[in-house]
């Protein structure tokens, strides 16, 4: 369940995400109650994972897009359950390397697309949907168990997988935001 608590926290911060960012006229009843479901959402993903927490932690700290403060309260909220799930990091260089290569990919992003809705915007997120795809099925065990040795099968990397349905959540829901309005929405 935590990995669709992930890719339904991925999901519901994009909508959330897009709604703030194009003003769009929403009952503000909606927009807090999506706020309030996606902080029980990444709660739930969070139950007994420290990596993940802290992960979370560090992302909302140096990440790009946290623009407001809604998306700043995830830093306490993960500071929180960072503290209250506390554990060894088994696999250091792995962590900073991940989380790394998330914060460098973040900013960017940000840089390289000033505006909210392009082709070329468009055709990056389908690639990068395509390409956490195939990252989620390589990391599976079946695909460790052919590519990786055996320091990399005992590590934890469930945080791992939960980082990258949040991805595919938020873009599939980027995705399609982004052809409606290149397409549909010719106001």
């Amino acid at each position: 369940m935590q990995y669709l608590f992930s890719f339904l926290f991925g999901s519901i911060g994009k909508i959330v995400d897009d709604i703030d960012d194009n003003k769009l006229n929403i009952n503000p009843f909606i927009i807090e109650a999506l706020k309030s479901l996606n902080i029980c959402l990444f709660t739930l993903a969070s139950t007994n994972d420290f990596l993940f927490s802290f992960s979370t932690f560090i992302l909302s700290l140096f990440g790009a897009g946290i623009d407001n403060n809604y998306w700043k309260s995830f830093i306490l909220i993960s500071l929180f359950l960072s503290i209250i799930y506390f554990s060894e990091i088994d696999n250091l260089p792995l962590f900073i390397l991940i989380i790394g290569v998330i914060i460098f990919s973040t900013h960017f992003e940000e840089k390289l697309f000033l505006e909210e809705f392009s082709t070329k915007k468009l055709l990056t997120r389908i690639i990068g949907f395509i390409f956490f795809i195939i990252i989620y099925f390589i990391l599976s065990p079946k695909g460790l168990s052919k590519i990786s040795n055996y320091s990399i099968q005992t590590t934890n990397i469930n945080y791992i997988f939960k980082l990258i349905l949040i991805a595919l959540g938020g873009l599939i829901i980027s995705i399609f935001s982004q052809i409606y309005y290149l397409w549909f929405n010719q106001s």
